[in-house]
């Protein structure tokens, strides 16, 4: 994965990723959902645009220069299929981890409450 450019505005870099992914080039936008909760609460003030295969990295960089640029590289449907299935189950298992550590936490916190509690009494 190569980055291609990093973007202060999502939305700019959507529409970035929907060209590329329409030429056949895989895209990935990095840190999008700490972007969406704000700079001032995770420190995301921006949102990376990453060509997901190597080998599309100079097709991506040409499309930028020029629309009329045909993919050399371009991803198959099948290859394209595979690849936004393997990004929903990456999606998946971080939602997961992230619910399971808040479930930890709670816990802790709230153990940590009880304890101070009944070190009062």
């Amino acid at each position: 994965m190569k980055l291609l450019h990093k973007y202060n505005s999502l939305n700019r870099a959507e529409k970035r990723a929907r060209y590329l992914e329409s030429k056949g080039v895989k895209i990935f936008i990095s840190s999008k959902l700490s972007y969406e909760f704000g700079g001032v609460k995770t420190g995301v003030f921006y949102v990376g645009l990453w060509v997901v295969h190597n080998r599309q990295y100079n097709d991506a960089i040409a499309c930028f220069k020029s629309r009329k640029h045909r993919v050399v590289n371009t991803l198959s449907k099948s290859e394209m299929k595979q690849t936004i299935a393997n990004e929903k189950n990456s999606k998946q298992s971080s939602l997961i981890i992230i619910k399971g550590g808040l479930k930890i936490i709670f816990l802790l916190v709230l153990l940590a409450y009880l304890m101070y509690i009944t070190m009062k009494f």
